[in-house]
Parts: C-alpha cells; structure tokens; sequence
C-alpha cells in the first residue's frame, strides 16, 4: 500500500513539473509569434509602417525560427537541452520587451528574429525534456507531449483577451505596454519553465546520437511545409486586414 501510495506521489509530483514546463510554449509561441499579429495594426500606424515592412518583421521571426531549430538540433548534444531550454527563455523575454521599447524599423526586426531563433531553442529542448519526463514510462511521453504542447493555450488566452482590451482602453499607442507586459509574463512563466526543466534528467548520449534518415520524414516535411507557408502570412494579417475592413 505505501509503494502503491509512492508510486501515486512520483506521478502527481511530475504532472505538476510537466504543467510548469508547459508554460514554456505560451512564450515561444503565443507571445513570440501570435501576438504580434495583434499588435500589427497599432505598431503600423505609430511606426509608420507599410505592409512589406510589417511582413518583413514576421519573416525575420521564421528565419530566426528555422536558425535557432537547426543550431538546437546542432548544439542540444554538447550543452544540453536544459541549457539551451533556460537560454532560450531568457532570451525570448528580454527581445520580447525589447520590442516595446525600440522605435526604429531596424530594430524591431533584430528583436524579431532574435525572439524567433530563442522560441526555436524553447520549443524544441521543451519537448525533448517533456518525453523524457516519463523516461521510466514509455507508454506516459505522448500524452507528456500533448500537454507541453498544449500549454501554449494559456498565452493564446491571454494575449487574446488582454491586448484588444488594452488597446481599445489606451489607444494604438498602448502597443509599448503591451510588449513590456508580455516579456513580464514571460519572464513569470519563464521561471517556472526553467524551475521544472532542472528537475528533468537530460536524454542518455546515447539516445540522442542515434542515426535516422530524412528520408523516412519527406511527406511529413513536406505537409509541414505547406502549412506552415500559409498559417503564418494568415496568422500575421488577418488582423490587420479585419481592422481595415472595420475602418471601411
């Protein structure tokens, strides 16, 4: 009875670090890519920006995406997925506030493809720690991935609900506020991130070193591909375009 009891213990003790480190995607994610579709039409009209600029700051964030994924899967190996996982979180908040406190074009477009390349480390070693959560039990690393990944409901949520507030409540302007309360929030949800991400056993260098052929993951790849070429110009002026036709 007492090792059954234990055993329960171990099990609600690695859900609540597993809920901690879903907290994670909320920031690569939620904050680093969809809430700058929110925040698109204000920073238009107070930057003084065209569509081509606007677009340009969203596919800085991709590049950045696709650098910080292929250096993570380079470097995971020698530093770790903790490392990287901890640096990236910090990284993400600090561009993330950043971006409410530059005013140049230029500028906005470093911190974009910064905050892209960091949410890539985040994302990635994120779920690598989160299967390895269950390392003892193989049949708990889907449903461990499902909810790391679902954590980045929380900051759909939230940006969805307290950026159109703020600015229908403080005008365009408020997009400053907005920034610097996301890279708050991240730094919040960062800590706890990183908290349960030290409490996970990294991978066996074994394990990770294992060969596997890109061949085998060519029609993934390739439906990964077209869906991601068309969710991200959607998710990044629907709104804008919404707010247009309002104007209209």
């Amino acid at each position: 009875m007492l090792d059954r009891s234990s055993a329960m213990l171990r099990i609600v003790r690695r859900f609540w670090v597993l809920a901690a480190l879903s907290l994670a995607p909320a920031i690569a994610t939620s904050f680093a890519r969809f809430a700058y579709a929110l925040l698109l039409p204000a920073m238009r009209s107070e930057l003084d920006l065209n569509y081509s600029q606007a677009g340009s700051l969203s596919t800085a964030n991709a590049i950045g995406y696709l650098v910080g994924a292929l250096l993570c899967g380079r470097y995971a190996p020698r530093f770790g997925n903790r490392r990287l996982f901890s640096f990236g979180i910090v990284v993400t908040a600090l561009a993330l506030a950043g971006s409410g406190l530059v005013d140049s074009y230029g500028a906005q477009l470093v911190l974009r493809a910064a905050a892209g390349a960091s949410s890539a480390m985040i994302f990635i070693s994120g779920a690598v720690l989160a299967t390895n959560l269950f390392a003892d039990r193989p049949e708990r690393a889907s449903g461990a991935i499902a909810v790391y990944f679902g954590g980045a409901g929380a900051g759909i949520v939230l940006s969805g609900v307290g950026i159109p507030w703020l600015l229908t409540s403080m005008g365009d302007s408020a997009w400053r506020i907005a920034w610097l309360g996301i890279g708050g929030t991240s730094v919040l949800f960062g800590i706890a991130s990183i908290v349960a991400a030290h409490r996970i056993q990294e991978p066996s260098r074994a394990a990770a070193a294992q060969p596997w052929s890109i061949g085998e993951f060519r029609g993934a790849l390739a439906s990964y591909f077209l869906f991601r070429a068309g969710y991200i110009p959607d998710k990044t002026f629907v709104v804008a375009w919404v707010v247009g036709k309002e104007e209209k």
